[in-house]
């Protein structure tokens, strides 16, 4: 039992240390605005390069892109700090934005009074906002199943 235990344990810090070079994470949890929302402007980025992503988020008016904004930024600072520290031969400016996750959160619930001594639910919503950035190689593996099943329709 032990010894299971400690193989698995091996073999998901294996795992981990082999994606270490391959994509660079951060996530912002609760994030004060509607999934929907923020799902619009991350269909935006993904795919983008870090730059024109960047690029997009600023000057976009939207507030969740404020939000997504700074999650692709730590996650920059996150590939700038593992790159450094493990030699990473790979240029910061090739990283491309691989996935963007934004998934439902908590949903605080609210009561707001109507006629005749109704009430009405008022449902303030938030998000788990995830990033993902990958190298430009790994990326162009992920985009060529689809391109190639456009091809054959």
């Amino acid at each position: 039992m032990v010894a299971n235990h400690k193989r698995r344990k091996q073999q998901r810090l294996e795992r981990r240390q082999a994606e270490l070079g391959r994509r660079f994470r951060a996530s912002h949890r609760w994030a004060r605005s509607s999934p929907r929302k923020v799902r619009l402007v991350a269909d935006q980025i993904r795919g983008l390069g870090i730059n024109d992503a960047l690029e997009q988020l600023q000057f976009s008016t939207r507030r969740a892109a404020r939000l997504l904004e700074k999650v692709v930024r730590s996650a920059l600072a996150n590939a700038e700090y593992v790159i450094s520290e493990n030699r990473i031969d790979l240029d910061i400016d090739d990283l491309v934005v691989g996935e963007v996750r934004v998934d439902d959160g908590p949903t605080i619930k609210r009561w707001r009074p109507r006629a005749r001594g109704m009430a009405y639910p008022i449902l303030k919503r938030s998000c788990h906002i995830s990033v993902a950035l990958v190298p430009p190689v790994e990326a162009e593996e992920h985009e060529q199943p689809a391109e190639s099943e456009a091809a054959a329709s």
